[in-house]
């Protein structure tokens, strides 16, 4: 950690915070129920109709589909932003801040699957853990481009 000692500690804390409750957040929406997750998505396909009609896509399907793989790739990318700002202090010490990422991208996907294995007309998806790590995976690449940038700067 830098010298800011306690501001820095929980500055650190909060984001770790912040990343623990994004992770509930995200194994809470794989624990709906098959029923209520679609009735989710097609209440953003009915307000994104219009958009999806300027595209060319008419499907109801096809538009459902497209939400909940975006939803997916989205939820995931917050989850790479906040890994990235959780596990900044630990930068500069080996490779624990990288190992801290990885597990994070990688182990939470996977448990999130495995969740809606268990949940009544859902089910896991190993496609669903890869788009979820390229997610995360885009959310650790912006924010160390953006963790640069602003070093560059001074």
């Amino acid at each position: 950690m830098r010298s800011g000692g306690g501001r820095d500690f929980l500055r650190s804390a909060a984001w770790w915070a912040a990343l623990v409750v994004w992770v509930a957040f995200v194994w809470s929406r794989s624990l709906a129920t098959g029923e209520a997750s679609d009735s989710q998505s097609l209440w953003v396909v009915a307000r994104l109709r219009g958009l999806f009609g300027a595209l060319g896509v008419s499907d109801v399907a096809a538009m459902n589909h497209l939400v909940r793989k975006a939803a997916h790739f989205s939820e995931y990318l917050v989850l790479g932003l906040l890994a990235f700002q959780a596990s900044r202090p630990l930068r500069g010490r080996g490779r624990t801040a990288s190992v801290i990422c990885g597990l994070v991208t990688c182990c939470v996907p996977v448990v999130d699957e495995t969740l809606q294995l268990f949940v009544n007309a859902r089910s896991g998806q190993a496609s669903d853990v890869v788009l979820d790590i390229c997610g995360a995976c885009v959310g650790l690449i912006v924010m160390h481009e953006v963790h640069a940038r602003s070093l560059e700067r001074g």
